[in-house]
């Protein structure tokens, strides 16, 4: 295809997604006779495979971008809030942006309930919250309540509901500087859980990808204990990165001060050393 020989595979897909729509949806009002694209897929054109995109955050700029996140919080807070949710917990930002009070429990046994409407699987998810997590949204629920706020989101938008997709990316756009985007926050937290030993399936239920039926069964019994503790792991390493400073929660799971977790700063994937 002419296209192929300046725009990649993927943006290729997405504009033969797009194609496909247009033409089901003229023949469906009338406006063409026949579909001229019907039955065909995607490889029927090339067999080439869509390698995934490299995540452009590694771990070792985690401090520099928990150091930014830090400095603007006060300034920012939904659009940090917005960040530091997904980092923490390796959601989608749509997922994340609909995020209702509702839906958090906060406490010893907190978790974060995001309903099936609000998914990319169509199954809803649940999150256990650490306390650093929960000391988080404390801060953050008390800068909404000093400003008036008492609705239902945690992100609303100037009108009723929660803050757009545009919305969303605009964030993404001032936090990133063209230097990562949301998507990467996600990439370096699942890549994270993996350098701390988080078992492949609790990471795969965590980021909330699609697992076959007998898996969901076989894990489903220890699988919450199992996801509470990467987590608890995840945020005692950012903790050394300095997420601390914002989330300011004095506890920790041994109820010790928290040392530093170091990064070898020197490997491409920024491998993590397991606490």
């Amino acid at each position: 295809w002419p296209m192929q020989a300046e725009m990649s595979l993927s943006y290729v897909r997405l504009m033969w997604g797009v194609l496909v729509v247009a033409f089901r949806q003229a023949e469906k009002l009338r406006l063409i006779a026949q579909n001229p694209v019907a039955g065909f897929k995607f490889t029927d054109f090339t067999k080439a495979r869509i390698l995934p995109k490299p995540s452009r955050l590694r771990a070792a700029q985690l401090e520099e971008v928990l150091g930014d996140l830090a400095a603007g919080f006060d300034q920012h807070p939904q659009d940090c809030m917005l960040a530091l949710m997904m980092l923490c917990h390796g959601t989608r930002a749509g997922e994340t942006r609909q995020a209702r009070w509702l839906h958090l429990t906060r406490g010893e046994q907190g978790e974060w309930f995001i309903p099936a409407e609000n998914t990319k699987t169509r199954c809803e998810h649940r999150l256990p919250l650490t306390h650093q997590a929960c000391a988080l949204l404390e801060r953050y629920r008390d800068w909404q309540s000093s400003k008036g706020y008492k609705g239902a989101y945690m992100f609303p938008a100037r009108n009723r509901g929660p803050i757009s997709d545009s919305q969303a990316c605009a964030v993404f756009a001032r936090l990133g500087k063209g230097e990562w985007t949301s998507h990467d926050l996600r990439k370096v937290a699942r890549t994270g859980w993996t350098d701390l030993g988080v078992d492949f399936l609790i990471g795969e239920m965590l980021v909330n990808h699609t697992l076959t039926r007998n898996v969901q069964t076989y894990i489903h019994t220890s699988a919450e204990l199992l996801k509470r503790d990467a987590l608890n792991k995840w945020h005692e390493w950012l903790d050394g990165k300095g997420f601390s400073r914002i989330h300011r929660s004095t506890l920790t799971r041994n109820g010790n001060s928290q040392n530093a977790v170091e990064a070898n700063t020197g490997a491409a994937s920024s491998a993590i050393t397991n606490p």
